[in-house]
């Protein structure tokens, strides 16, 4: 297995969406071709091209797992699977719900 507590990890590490999306990028990159092909076609798809729409996927990969009835290791990889994606939407969604640490103020009038 791909060992969802390493890449839970590496993405709580991340401090910008698009070091999370590096890490997804990674993820992906780790499943054999093999293992992708047994997975219902709508999350391959949704898997296809170095997603961008991490939320998206983890709910596409959730509701295949849900609906799967297939062998059990396949069902362990998309269970693995949905729970990395959606650690990682909620890091971006944390990320992205962060005040700016830049806050540009107005200079004051000299008197």
């Amino acid at each position: 297995m791909h060992h969802f507590q390493r890449w839970r990890a590496n993405i709580l590490k991340a401090k910008t969406r698009q070091e999370v999306m590096q890490v997804m990028r990674d993820y992906i990159a780790c499943v054999l071709p093999s293992e992708l092909l047994k997975l219902p076609v709508t999350s391959q798809n949704a898997l296809a091209d170095t997603p961008t729409d991490i939320a998206g996927v983890a709910v596409t990969l959730r509701r295949d797992e849900l609906r799967f009835s297939g062998d059990e290791e396949t069902a362990a990889l998309m269970n693995e699977m949905t729970q990395t994606f959606t650690a990682a939407s909620a890091r971006i969604a944390h990320l992205d719900s962060r005040p700016s640490m830049f806050v540009v103020e107005s200079p004051t009038p000299a008197e």
